[in-house]
């Protein structure tokens, strides 16, 4: 479980951007006790303790948005816990642990949750509470201020300890909406920080269970961002096939074809467009890479997707105004 804080200037990671902290950065004999005190204590207001004999190792990103903080790490077998002693420091926030490599039980306000992979729970930074994960594993948390959610679920006590099984297409959507989040570069706009951040607590919303009157913004704003993100990752993952279309995509991705043409043309163009788009610049990129050089500029062009040679010198020399021939040959 992960916890940022902005009192007394002692957990201030929402302006830190994004921190890494690793364990192999760590002197081996002092590893677990320098850990537990700027990871779990100075940053996350949380104790920790290892759950077993082996070394202690960890990987763990931060990225803070505003609004929003994002974890996402390796560790080994551990227990962390919010303890009564460290109550008077905590923040009110909503944690949404994910345990998308391993498995973990998850203990608060008296009751106690199993959390498979690829599960999630919702916990309370603002309450006793214990997180184990039972082996080594991976764990993303999205980390939002209680007040955050207020205007849009209407009873927030009732989704905290409820358990999200992997198959929830809303956790699915948020898991991989924050782990682009976690991509972001240090010099992504504040502009874009904001959007991403507001994006994701909407995804929280939806996911905890949105007011009727909420949903339809929700569905709008933060619900079709993610979307879109994922109909864009399928797409460069189908890239090179000769059929790929609306409705491969939309199969892929479990939703309705003339939903995935929406996505394209509240963008502004449509999913051919963009399709080709991106295979012209697959194209382009190949032609310059001297490793090869040896290709043929058909072979190149089916591997792009093409499967006219024509068709795709004709949208080539459209796009760049000069043939692949003319591409390859610039220096």
């Amino acid at each position: 479980m992960n916890n940022d804080q902005d009192q007394s200037g002692r957990r201030h990671a929402a302006h830190a951007g994004k921190v890494r902290l690793s364990t192999d950065d760590l002197d081996g004999r002092h590893r677990f006790a320098v850990w537990r005190e700027i990871y779990s204590r100075h940053l996350f207001n949380v104790d920790i303790e290892p759950l077993s004999d082996k070394p202690f190792r960890a990987d763990v990103v931060l990225r803070a948005l505003p609004g929003v903080n994002v974890v996402l790490g390796s560790r080994s077998a551990t227990r962390t816990s919010i303890t009564r002693p460290l109550l008077p420091t905590a923040s009110d926030s909503l944690v949404l642990a994910v345990t998308t490599k391993g498995r973990s039980l998850a203990r608060q306000l008296g009751c106690e949750v199993t959390v498979p992979e690829g599960g999630a729970v919702l916990m309370s930074s603002a309450e006793l509470a214990s997180h184990t994960l039972e082996d080594d594993g991976v764990l993303l948390s999205v980390v939002v201020p209680k007040a955050s959610m207020m205007p849009y679920v209407g009873d927030i006590g009732s989704a905290l300890m409820h358990p999200f099984t992997p198959e929830a297409d809303a956790l699915r959507l948020l898991v991989d909406y924050a782990r682009s989040a976690m991509a972001l570069g240090e010099t992504a706009s504040p502009e874009l920080q904001g959007a991403v951040a507001l994006h994701l607590r909407d995804l929280v919303a939806v996911l905890l269970g949105a007011r009727n009157d909420a949903q339809e913004l929700l569905a709008d704003r933060g619900v079709r961002a993610a979307r879109l993100r994922a109909v864009k990752g399928e797409v460069l993952a189908q890239l090179g096939r000769d059929n790929l279309s609306a409705e491969t995509i939309a199969l892929s991705l479990r939703i309705s074809a003339n939903y995935v043409r929406k996505l394209f043309q509240i963008e502004g163009l449509s999913f051919s467009e963009y399709v080709l788009g991106l295979r012209l610049e697959r194209a382009l990129a190949m032609l310059h890479d001297p490793r090869l050089a040896g290709r043929t500029i058909s072979s190149i062009a089916m591997a792009a997707g093409f499967s006219d040679i024509s068709y795709f010198n004709r949208s080539f020399r459209r796009r760049f105004g000069m043939t692949p021939s003319e591409a390859r040959n610039q220096d």
